[in-house]
């Protein structure tokens, strides 16, 4: 049923509703009634009560009983929506047909989320479960409010790495209004990457015929339990080195920017160096 606006009075048979949200006529715009004799209308309908107040037209002269067959067409004011028929029929027992039939303030709906969830995943595990407040909002949760994903509404889920955004929408039964909200969930990684089997320092002899030594080496193992980004080193195996020192160093940052090294030491040394010693 539509609602029709207080500009667009409707005919309402003399029942009239002067309440909040029903729109009132003037006698002039009451369906006309067929001529009944006095005890025909003393067996009539009475006037709608409505309030505590029986209903009344804008005339000086209202009908106390409306006759059998009168209809009375309900409407409501802007701002509100009927609820139940628009028709109301005067029964040859005295009673209007129908029961109920009321306007409903239209209510606009409003939602509000709560403040960003921030968690850290678990060590060694790349997602974790993530528990979400429920919104505060003056619509029925189970009927009228929707998430984006669908899986917010059930306030809880397994999430990996990374920002989420879930969207909370609330409509209402009596209005085209509809109130969304934002709900952030960030995800935050603080574990470093893990370097295993770091070499330990090595020591190679250089022969007389040669200027540089090409040395080699089996890498560490690198692993995060999201993801590494990036490795960083310093020499490579197979790199050709000259006598002395050289410090080899890799360094590993994950996603999140956590940071994990490992160095260790190559001594190239002369075959005469070696033979000199003591």
């Amino acid at each position: 049923t539509q609602c029709i606006s207080a500009e667009d009075c409707i005919s309402t048979g003399g029942c009239n509703v002067s309440t909040v949200g029903f729109n009132t006529c003037h006698s002039s715009e009451v369906s006309s009634l067929e001529t009944k004799s006095d005890s025909s209308l003393k067996q009539g309908c009475e006037p709608f009560i409505t309030d505590d107040k029986p209903v009344k037209t804008d005339s000086d002269s209202a009908i106390e009983l409306y006759p059998e067959g009168t209809k009375c067409y309900i409407s409501c004011r802007v701002g509100y929506v009927l609820v139940g028929s628009n028709l109301r029929v005067c029964l040859n027992n005295g009673s209007w047909s129908g029961q109920g039939t009321h306007c409903q303030a239209q209510i606009r709906p409003y939602i509000s989320c709560r403040t960003p969830v921030r968690v850290n995943l678990p060590l060694g595990q790349n997602s974790t479960y993530v528990k979400l407040t429920k919104p505060r909002s003056n619509m029925d949760w189970e009927k009228y409010i929707t998430s984006e994903p669908a899986w917010g509404k059930q306030l809880q889920t397994l999430l990996q790495f990374g920002a989420t955004t879930v969207q909370f929408t609330a409509v209402s039964p009596t209005s085209p209004y509809i109130a969304r909200c934002n709900f952030s969930i960030y995800v935050k990684d603080a574990e470093k990457p893990q370097i295993k089997h770091c070499p330990d320092d090595l020591e190679v002899i250089q022969l007389p015929h040669q200027k540089k030594t090409q040395v080699t080496w089996i890498e560490p193992l690198i692993t995060d339990n999201v993801h590494v980004a990036h490795i960083f080193q310093s020499l490579k195996p197979g790199v050709l080195l000259r006598k002395g020192s050289h410090i080899v160093n890799y360094i590993a940052a994950d996603s999140s920017g956590n940071i994990a090294s490992c160095q260790f030491t190559i001594k190239v040394t002369g075959a005469n160096e070696v033979e000199n010693e003591p």
